[in-house]
């Protein structure tokens, strides 16, 4: 399964605890080692994240995003 599938089935994942999703998908972010890990964190994070997730979710969109071209 690709990351952007991986990443759109965990958004609708259907989720029995939210606050053990929470501090799961806050423990993927921080120590995942592989991209699926961590997108899978996002994914979660993205849905049931606060206001002191937005600096890390902001800190990792930027490293996720292509690089712009050079002229």
């Amino acid at each position: 399964m690709n990351r952007r599938s991986l990443r759109a089935h965990t958004a609708r994942l259907a989720l029995g605890d939210e606050d053990a999703a929470r501090r799961t998908a806050r423990q993927l972010i921080r120590t995942g080692t592989d991209a699926a890990a961590v997108g899978v964190g996002m994914a979660l994070l993205v849905r049931l994240g606060g206001p002191e997730d937005v600096p890390c979710l902001k800190a990792l969109g930027h490293r996720t995003t292509p690089p712009a071209p050079r002229a």
